[in-house]
């Protein structure tokens, strides 16, 4: 069965981050499949310019851009594809479904693990609600997908797709010009490289970084890659307590081929974060044969070493695993890059069959 029009209704980099760069090879996918999608992007600014081939809706933002979605949701026979960065911004998207009945497909993607409202409140119960409304919620995380299963009950809900996909939809990018330079500015003389990446925010866990490069050896270098919001009550200090380390690089809003090449050159890249969905930067990581190691919070992809979250000792113990598996004298079993990239084809094509699930059962209007 054919496919309406499909609208992505996020953005893509700059800036850059997990989602945006989630949408931006979505959009590719799709295009290769002959389907005919565009991008409201949610986080237009002057100046932003796209890729070749990106057709753009309406140019807005803030409410304009809200305003845009909710008229397509109610008017259009398009099918719709939100991506949330948390629920409280799927619910203040989609509060429109709480009191009118839509013509178009509504697909959600909710890119954070299983972070919900508390049980029984008013946020939890309006969550629901909009959950119903929707044609296809998909969660990143394997813990997201299952509280959310559990919530709605066995049964209830039943003519809406529930489903599990993984955001990575692979890199297939090569060396840019950019990524090369930076590759060059690092240190070379040290031994080690970790890479680490994230907003300038208290979830991505800065601080325990800082208590890491205070403990471990001085040839450690630390590449720094900050991208997207910057808390204005925990950044500046956070990112001056950085800049005190010796060994420390930080790079602000790289392009998704610069942080790719920044990749290329670790030894180890660390997310050592308080919360998570199922991140994409892993599975970069990973696609470039470069060793991960990851806080529990959530459960990682294969090929990523966990440590407890916030147990200084155990994060520098795995640490020191991952950089012995460096492939190059990596004896244990890991996901080949082109199992890797059958991964990222493989999600990119759960998602298409979700759409079409959602129009074979043609059930927008309600």
């Amino acid at each position: 069965m054919g496919l309406p029009h499909v609208t992505q209704v996020g953005t893509i980099p700059p800036p850059i981050g997990g989602v945006s760069v989630h949408v931006l090879r979505l959009m590719s996918v799709l295009r290769e499949n002959q389907v005919d999608v565009s991008l409201l992007d949610l986080h237009w600014f002057p100046g932003k310019k796209y890729p070749a081939g990106i057709q753009l809706e309406a140019r807005g933002r803030g409410l304009g851009s809200l305003l845009r979605y909710w008229w397509k949701v109610l008017w259009s026979r398009d099918l719709l594809h939100y991506h949330a960065s948390s629920w409280q911004s799927f619910v203040v998207a989609n509060s429109v479904l709480a009191f009118a009945w839509k013509r178009a497909f509504v697909v959600v993607t909710l890119h954070t693990g299983n972070t919900l409202p508390a049980p029984h409140s008013v946020g939890y119960r309006l969550f629901l609600h909009l959950l119903g409304r929707v044609n296809a919620f998909i969660c990143v995380s394997e813990e997201l997908f299952e509280v959310i299963k559990q919530a709605i009950g066995d049964g209830r809900n039943s003519q809406n797709i529930l489903i599990r996909v993984s955001p990575y939809i692979g890199s297939g990018l090569d060396k840019s010009p950019e990524g090369s330079d930076i590759q060059h500015s690092t240190n070379s003389a040290k031994r080690s490289r970790v890479v680490v990446s994230g907003y300038g925010a208290p979830q991505y866990n800065w601080n325990f970084v800082c208590s890491l490069i205070d403990t471990m050896s001085s040839e450690v270098e630390w590449v720094c890659c900050i991208y997207g919001p910057r808390d204005p009550q925990y950044w500046p200090a956070m990112e001056r307590e950085l800049r005190k380390r010796s060994g420390v690089v930080i790079y602000n809003d790289l392009s998704s081929d610069g942080f790719v090449s920044i990749l290329r050159s670790a030894t180890v890249y660390l997310r050592p974060t308080d919360y998570d969905g199922d991140s994409v930067s892993i599975y970069e990581a990973l696609a470039e044969d470069v060793s991960c190691v990851a806080s529990n919070v959530v459960k990682r992809p294969s090929g990523a070493i966990c440590y407890e979250h916030n147990n200084r000792l155990d994060c520098m113990d795995k640490l020191i695993q991952a950089e012995m598996r460096r492939p190059e004298r990596c004896t244990m079993d890991r996901p080949s890059r082109k199992e890797r990239e059958a991964l990222g084809k493989a999600n990119a094509m759960a998602i298409l069959n979700v759409y079409r699930g959602v129009v074979a059962r043609g059930d927008a209007g309600r």
